[in-house]
């Protein structure tokens, strides 16, 4: 073995023309390949952080039953009575890292002479701008914990028109049927990055919310979990709360992020097969020309009677040494330029279905170094097999005679 491989590594250094052309086919090729999964990584990365961080967090909990009734009569009947009825239950699971209560609203928002449908939503607005860190900010600041003040999205406030600490009214109906409004002061304008979210919705503190309803209760939990934790371990953690329903982001952002997902999954399988398709053909053009090359060579070898098993097991060798070497400068490459010139990220424009652009990271996975790396040396095998083949039914007496 130890033979072999000195032969192998002999070959391709005393042909560097030759293993240059293959080396650096491969290397480019497999550098290419796993930018490219490394920025689509970062996009799906994106979505996942932009839905948690904005909206949902990493889930939420209803009453058993209540999801999906939201819109039909008499649904406060499904809320947790009062906070204390799960939030204790949560911070002792000891996997949280915050619980955020809401509470919902409908009803009609005006600033005066305009009234608008506004879905809101009742919140603590301290704990919850902490979280939810991906809401950008268009003015003004989020909720802080004072009664009285709203904090709206972007195109609500443009169609009412409204500025900073101008009054606005928000007229509801309470849990027994009664018409109930309030005041509130406009402290700030927020975007989420969907334009039908942002134009109807917007936030008041819980306890604002609970006096419009008049009512203690609180709809749902959001929460967010502590790092390396899943979504099933809260859930296994709080199996005997048989009266609640856990609901994943992904479960309840179907349109936006699953959607969202499964496009660009779909579109980037498509282009990386087309990278793939290119890559592997330039690496089986540049192997069989290197294999057809050596005609005269390996004729010799077999002049002098080696067997045609030793010449394909020192091929392989080569190849094996040339695909090992070549993936891992492209790897080392990759990981260069991530963290040179894209140590920033990269700026994308809006995805389908959002309003805002993002800055992307380059970000990579171990099995998508062995895969790309796989895919490199079988490629090579395969070409040097249809290369070696074929250079081996030359019959040695023409062989020797190509040099």
């Amino acid at each position: 073995m130890t033979r072999i491989f000195k032969f192998g590594l002999r070959n391709l250094l005393r042909n560097p023309r030759r293993s240059l052309l293959i080396f650096s086919t491969i290397a480019f090729g497999a550098a290419a390949l796993l930018l490219f999964r490394g920025i689509n990584h970062g996009i799906l990365s994106d979505y996942r952080e932009m839905s948690i961080h904005s909206r949902y967090g990493h889930g939420t909990l209803f009453k058993k039953g209540y999801h999906g009734t939201e819109t039909k009569e008499n649904a406060w009947k499904g809320w947790f009575k009062n906070a204390d009825e799960i939030l204790p239950h949560l911070t002792q699971s000891g996997l949280l890292q915050d619980s955020f209560p809401r509470l919902g609203l409908s009803g009609l928002i005006g600033n005066g002479t305009v009234s608008l449908s506004g879905l809101g939503m009742g919140v603590k607005g301290v704990r919850e701008a902490a979280f939810f860190d991906r809401l950008k900010i268009i003015e003004g600041h989020p909720l802080d914990g004072s009664r009285g003040n709203i904090f709206i999205g972007k195109g609500l406030a443009q169609a009412l028109n409204v500025k900073l600490g101008q009054s606005l009214s928000f007229l509801t109906t309470t849990v027994d049927g009664s018409v109930n409004m309030m005041s509130f002061v406009l402290v700030g304008v927020f975007e989420t990055g969907v334009k039908a979210v942002d134009d109807v919705s917007f936030k008041v503190e819980l306890e604002d919310a609970q006096v419009l309803l008049d009512t203690q209760a609180i709809e749902s939990v959001a929460v967010a979990l502590k790092p390396g934790v899943e979504w099933e371990d809260l859930k296994a953690s709080l199996w005997e709360k048989n009266d609640v329903e856990f609901f994943s982001f992904e479960e309840l952002d179907q349109i936006n992020y699953v959607n969202g997902v499964r496009w660009l999954k779909g579109q980037s399988r498509i282009f990386e097969l087309i990278i793939l398709v290119i890559i592997l053909l330039g690496i089986f053009n540049a192997v069989t020309v290197s294999v057809a090359e050596r005609c005269y060579e390996f004729s010799v070898a077999r002049a002098n009677g080696e067997k045609k098993v030793d010449i394909l097991r020192l091929l392989f060798t080569e190849m094996s040494l040339l695909g090992a070497g070549s993936a891992i400068c492209g790897v080392i490459l990759v990981v260069m330029v991530s963290r040179t010139f894209l140590a920033n990220g990269i700026a994308m424009p809006p995805a389908p279905g959002m309003t805002l652009g993002s800055q992307i990271t380059v970000s990579y996975f171990p099995n998508d170094i062995l895969t790309i790396t796989a895919l490199c040396l079988i490629t090579l095998f395969i070409s040097a097999v249809l290369g070696v083949v074929r250079v081996l039914h030359v019959p040695i007496a023409k062989g020797v005679q190509l040099s």
